[in-house]
């Protein structure tokens, strides 16, 4: 590193996400969501070494990530406080680790800090601290420990709470409980696992779909990377394939923005500038533009992005709302973007993919961190069976329709034509929605909140079905995540049965 590669303009320097700050600037603004006061130093150190500091703490800025960044100066804080204005050297470093405040991972920013110091030949530091920290060797972070507990609270979901939350999200949705920026929000992270930060750098245009040859059309999204050297905002992609249901429900985001956008400053809808949108507007910062070259001026960097801790919080919201509760904690299920990450990533080692595939789909450039996911994979799905079934059926909620005693009271109800029938050809219940429905019948319609169950209809015939179809397909294929895919509507249809005998039982002693 030389002062060569300083992007600088006198006092000025523009950080790696394109942000331009001063030197003397009290709060240094490095990306749309970083920001911090470097000058809180200058009341434990001399100003010649506070000057040098906030130089080699700008060199970092035009070429580190805003958090490395961050980091660099939380522990250099810590530091200097420490030191009580005492030089800096190998004396207060041992004193430092030994007395002070300090992690293996403050002095591994430290360690970058110094390095960069000494390598860019600015006096302040004595040369000896170099050595002693390049001696030292640093424990990193524990990494992966919720993974390898399977931490209920925080760790990887299991498949019944995944399935519960993916189907309870979809009925909330169609109630208008959730919003398409919502449940777009939840769906893309649960499938991508990707960092909040990627999921608030996507455009409009980066929503794509490509036709092959013989005309079936495949779905993707283009998601910048993180956590690169040469990064920046927006600078490296990867794409990802989505199944049609989870593009539709962006492809209608895609539509509430440009809808947004459109009637505020009077556009046409096939207006270019359009697809330099972002897929999750801030609409607080859209409010504060007034004309279309205001608009356009900022569409191309990451003023109207929404901050990634806004996405952290629309998907920690719509988790609550779809109002799941976990068979393994009896509570309300709780979720985190980084829950999805690792739900993503132990699924796929549960399924035998390696560890480079495991990478890719978590976008890292190594395996250094997948070995979590590989090293043991035990094995945490729910073992249906009558017993087990009833002991979770007053928490699953699986059963989102209603029970009706016959055809005059279900809505619908006198079209046979949607009558549900099992696999018999008894008929179970009818289904209350208008329109079409391209669901298999009638194994998904117990999870489904237009489904209205006859009173007196074979459910417990359908559920010891089901019980036995889960037990041949884990003998079949000894895989217990095949067998599993059954497990919330075997709930669903216990609710329905004991539901129902409850209901029969009220009959007959109002009788």
């Amino acid at each position: 590193m030389t002062m060569k590669n300083l992007k600088s303009n006198g006092e000025r320097f523009v950080s790696r996400e394109g942000y331009a700050f001063d030197l003397r600037d009290e709060t240094w603004v490095l990306s749309r969501g970083i920001a911090f006061k470097p000058g809180f130093i200058k009341k434990h150190l001399n100003v010649f070494v506070v000057d040098r500091y906030l130089r080699v703490l700008a060199f970092l800025a035009t070429c580190d990530a805003p958090r490395t960044v961050l980091n660099i100066d939380q522990a250099f804080r810590k530091l200097a406080v420490f030191s009580g204005a005492r030089v800096l050297d190998s004396g207060l470093l041992l004193a430092f680790r030994n007395e002070g405040d300090s992690q293996d991972f403050h002095l591994a920013s430290i360690r970058t800090l110094f390095r960069a110091w000494a390598n860019l030949g600015y006096y302040g530091v004595d040369r000896s601290v170099l050595s002693v920290l390049n001696s030292w060797r640093l424990k990193p972070p524990i990494r992966g420990d919720a993974v390898k507990r399977m931490d209920p609270n925080v760790g990887p979901l299991s498949s019944l709470e995944l399935q519960s939350l993916l189907e309870r999200a979809a009925q909330a949705f169609e109630a208008n409980w959730l919003t398409v920026t919502e449940l777009s929000l939840l769906l893309l992270s649960q499938a991508s696992g990707r960092r909040t930060y990627q999921l608030a750098c996507i455009k409009l245009k980066d929503v794509k779909t490509i036709v092959l040859e013989n005309g079936v059309s495949r779905y993707f999204v283009d998601i910048p990377r993180a956590k690169q050297r040469s990064g920046g905002f927006r600078k490296s992609f990867r794409k990802i394939e989505l199944i049609k249901e989870y593009w539709d429900t962006l492809q209608s985001q895609c539509n509430y923005v440009v809808d947004v956008v459109c009637s505020r400053f009077f556009i046409d809808s096939d207006d270019p500038l359009l697809e330099e949108l972002p897929l999750f507007i801030d609409l607080g910062r859209l409010s504060e533009l007034f004309t279309y070259g205001e608009l356009a001026k900022v569409c191309a960097g990451d003023y109207l992005h929404m901050p990634r801790k806004k996405i952290r919080e629309i998907v920690i919201k719509a988790v609550e709302v779809s109002d799941v509760i976990s068979e393994r904690t009896q509570d309300v299920l709780k979720v985190t973007p980084r829950r999805f990450r690792y739900t993503l990533a132990y699924r796929a080692a549960r399924e035998g993919c390696g560890a480079y595939v495991i990478a890719e789909l978590l976008d890292q450039s190594d395996i250094q961190n997948v070995d979590v996911y590989t090293a043991t994979v035990p094995e945490h799905a729910a073992h249906i069976e009558s017993v087990v079934g009833q002991h979770l059926i007053p928490i699953a909620n699986a059963f989102a329709g209603i029970i009706v005693t016959d055809r005059t009271k279900a809505k619908r109800g006198s079209a046979i034509q949607g009558d549900i029938r099992d696999l018999s050809g008894k008929s179970t219940g009818a289904c209350g929605k208008d329109g079409t429905c391209g669901a298999g019948i009638p194994i998904p319609c117990y999870t489904c909140i237009h489904f209205q169950a006859w009173l007196d209809g074979p459910h417990e015939e359908l559920y010891k079905s089901l019980v036995n179809e889960r037990a041949r397909l884990l003998d079949v294929t000894k895989d217990a995540s095949v067998a599993g895919a059954l497990d919330r509507t075997i709930l669903a249809v216990s609710e329905v049965v004991s539901v129902c005998q409850a209901r029969k039982a009220s009959l007959s002693e109002d009788r």
